[in-house]
């Protein structure tokens, strides 16, 4: 059973399901260095299969919360960020299926729920954005000025998107780091830092192309685009997969969640998610 599924499972009884007893008996320290030493590989060598393939093996037979732990210690240690990140990667293995078992099993205003729906949505504009950036050029005439203006309009779009990862931020991630997984949110914070500029970047090309008769930055808004389109979709699996699953099994206090919801309530959500 794939980490994700246990924890799909999980969410449908929080505290009766007992650890496996063989799970109980494995060495915390041999699997810390186990892991320490898949990092080091993903960091000096991100396209080893080998070292992928240990990771998902890894990943299937250790349960989030021992998993949490060793992130911890590692993170303690000095673990590379850049092998935290390709470890995330290793979970996109989970089918879709999976997704929306977990999905279904939240209430329709928990707090994960609404974050995994307006993910629909930013999937949603992330393929218009796809299909807009994917010819060689914006056109000529009419067609150059739709193609910009829907560009820039749909960056300005995904720019707004912002309370989305505020409550992420200030809400989710503080929770689950409290709980020692400490990992995971780190990664996400930084894709956040990333396809922020990306987003931007979108936009603010657009924009300048539409003052400007020039499609010499064609290019440069195609190849934006692009990056943002596939390190999106890529940050929201993980995050529905991944990150929320491991969230709702380890945060068990239902007033906890009450008081999570009060402050995403105060940031506020994207349209037609009120």
């Amino acid at each position: 059973m794939t980490a994700v599924k246990d924890l799909a499972a999980e969410k449908s009884d929080k505290r009766g399901v007992a650890p496996n007893p063989k799970q109980r008996q494995s060495n915390p320290m041999d699997k810390t260095q186990q892991l320490a030493s898949i990092l080091d590989r993903l960091t000096n060598d991100s396209t080893s299969e080998e070292a992928k393939r240990e990771a998902r093996e890894f990943l299937k037979h250790t349960e989030p919360q021992e998993l949490a732990s060793i992130e911890a210690e590692l993170a303690a240690g000095g673990a590379a960020h850049e092998g935290m990140r390709h470890l995330c990667s290793a979970h996109m293995q989970v089918s879709g299926a999976e997704r929306k078992a977990f999905r279904d099993s939240l209430e329709d205003r928990h707090m994960v729920a609404i974050l995994m729906d307006e993910h629909l949505t930013i999937l949603s504009n992330l393929d218009r954005l796809e299909g807009l950036v994917m010819p060689a050029d914006p056109g000529s005439g009419d067609e150059r000025t739709s193609t910009l203006e829907a560009l820039n309009k749909l960056g300005q779009t995904l720019v707004d998107a912002e309370p989305h990862h505020a409550r992420e931020e200030e809400v989710l991630f503080p929770a689950v780091e409290e709980r020692g997984m400490a990992g995971p949110p780190a990664v996400m914070r930084a894709e956040h830092v990333e396809f922020r500029q990306l987003k931007k970047g979108v936009r603010d090309i657009a924009a300048e192309m539409l003052e400007s008769s020039s499609d010499d930055r064609w290019r440069e808004l195609a190849r934006t685009g692009k990056h943002l389109v596939a390190l999106l979709r890529d940050h929201i699996f993980k995050e529905d997969n991944i990150l929320y699953p491991m969230a709702v099994q380890i945060l068990t206090d239902d007033n906890q969640w009450r008081e999570m919801t009060t402050r995403a309530d105060a940031i506020g959500y994207l349209p037609g998610h009120e």
